[in-house]
């Protein structure tokens, strides 16, 4: 789980730091565009980099516990008939 947190974190870095560099550039895409992998350099944006370092560093330190089943017995079954 804090696998996939981490992961989806880094795909947000990147667009973030995407965004930063190409801030103003036309948006609208080619018709022919296809999707990049490149991955951007860290930016001298201070402000940028230290969000991202601090927002990384708060997730790599989560405490994450199992969640437990809220339901009653008989609500549990509930949703299961619903499918039927």
């Amino acid at each position: 789980m804090k696998r996939q947190i981490l992961s989806d974190f880094d795909q947000f870095a990147r667009r973030m730091r995407l965004m930063y560099i190409f801030h103003g550039k036309d948006s609208e895409p080619h018709s022919f565009h296809v999707k990049c992998t490149w991955e951007p350099p860290i930016q001298r944006a201070l402000a940028l980099e230290s969000y991202l370092e601090e927002v990384r560093s708060e997730l790599a330190d989560l405490k994450l516990t199992k969640s437990r089943n809220n339901l009653l017995p008989n609500g549990a079954r509930s949703p299961q008939s619903l499918k039927a």
